[in-house]
């Protein structure tokens, strides 16, 4: 099991417990693109748009120092269909 889909199995956990739970979906999402999974992606995507559909990446306080980090992230939540 790639470490991709050991979080995806983590994290889902999290969600099914914690459904309104937005940093664990955020994560998934992200997870979903890393592991080539754009479809489940952009579905978690839309889950989070429903819970808080406010969301954007400007307001979310990246617990990143290294810029280069934040830009990946960025892009994967992108692909995923947030902004």
């Amino acid at each position: 099991m790639s470490q991709y889909e050991e979080a995806i199995r983590i994290l889902k956990k999290i969600a099914e417990k914690q459904p309104d739970q937005v940093p664990a979906r955020v994560m998934l999402a992200q997870a979903y693109v890393l592991s080539g999974r754009e479809d489940d992606a952009r579905r978690e995507a839309a889950e989070i748009l429903m819970i808080d559909p406010t969301f954007s990446m400007e307001r979310e306080n990246l617990p990143y120092k290294n810029q280069a980090e934040k830009d990946r992230l960025k892009e994967t939540l992108r692909k995923a269909g947030l902004k």
